[in-house]
């Protein structure tokens, strides 16, 4: 009886400390569970934090690029404008200005010119006869000097073969007329604008085609047999 008491005794405090030993386990595992889900929240928490500020990088990424663009198509913007402007003042300087002609000042007939007629009076009956350019001849401007290959031009005179002549202006309509009133040969220049038409008696008849009134011309005559040079700008 008494071994059989401690048998009992015994089995009981097996299953007392079993029962112990499970609590134990099922405390720990929910220890465990509870550490684990706590990482995965703090995890969680880092995540979303660094996608909210990936987020805000972006978006500032954006914007920044969004102005820099904008900064860009600005800047663009105004180069164009300048470059319109730019545009639109060397046209201008294009342009003949008879009264800084008339005082010597050549800067508005600077640039290229090409001769593009000829004519002369051979005095066979038939006045003055327009012919091809077989050789185009130079015309050369600076800001103070207009010359071809028989004369040069400063303020108010012209200089031919050693001979210096003064000169005059006059208006014909709106053409401008520098001529010489002296000299061994009498010459006379006229400059004629865009949309004027060269005519006149001593110009003849059966203007060639190629003294386009698209363009502004320069003629140089002298009285040497009327021999006149057309030079159309470029």
């Amino acid at each position: 009886m008494k071994q059989f008491k401690m048998g009992l005794i015994t089995s009981l405090v097996v299953l007392a400390m079993g029962t112990v030993a499970g609590c134990g386990s099922q405390q720990k595992a929910s220890e465990s569970s509870a550490v684990s889900s706590k990482r995965v929240t703090k995890t969680s928490h880092k995540a979303r934090k660094k996608a909210t500020k990936a987020s805000v990088k972006s978006s500032s990424a954006s914007s920044s690029s969004a102005s820099t663009s904008q900064q860009s198509n600005a800047r663009s913007s105004s180069r164009a404008s300048s470059a319109a402007t730019a545009s639109s003042e060397q046209v201008a300087t294009k342009k003949m200005n008879f009264a800084q002609i008339q005082a010597g000042d050549y800067t508005s007939l600077l640039g290229s010119w090409t001769e593009v007629a000829e004519a002369a009076n051979y005095h066979k009956g038939n006045g003055t006869t327009w012919g091809p350019v077989a050789t185009p001849n130079p015309l050369t401007i600076t800001a103070r000097e207009l010359k071809n290959e028989s004369m040069t031009m400063t303020a108010n005179s012209i200089t031919s073969n050693g001979e210096t002549s003064a000169v005059g202006y006059r208006h014909d309509g709106d053409v401008l007329w520098a001529d010489t009133r002296s000299g061994a040969i009498i010459w006379n220049i006229a400059f004629y604008p865009i949309g004027v038409a060269i005519t006149g008696d001593f110009q003849g008849t059966n203007l060639p085609s190629s003294l386009s009134t698209r363009k502004e011309r320069i003629m140089i005559r002298t009285s040497n047999n009327d021999f006149t040079e057309v030079f159309m700008r470029n």
